[in-house]
């Protein structure tokens, strides 16, 4: 069986993507349930975990959405 880039990825649990992503727990599950954020591993009956690869995604997709909102000042706006 061939590895896949999924097997080599590291898994978050709750407490780490909350502080690599700045989310408190609510807005974390919030933006779960609204399909906004990647959806969490079952590990076991009551214990999950992200995917490092899928919360990074995430991160840079925030951080170029917000960079596309920022008007960049105009050369006349300057002077």
């Amino acid at each position: 069986m061939e590895p896949t880039a999924a097997s080599h990825d590291r898994l978050l649990r709750r407490v780490e993507v909350q502080q690599v992503t700045s989310l408190s727990r609510t807005s974390l599950y919030r933006l779960v349930a609204a399909m906004e954020f990647p959806a969490q591993v079952r590990l076991s009956t009551r214990t999950v975990a992200w995917l490092r690869s899928e919360v990074d995604a995430w991160i840079a997709g925030r951080i170029a959405a917000s960079r596309k909102t920022v008007a960049k000042p105009s050369a006349k706006a300057r002077h």
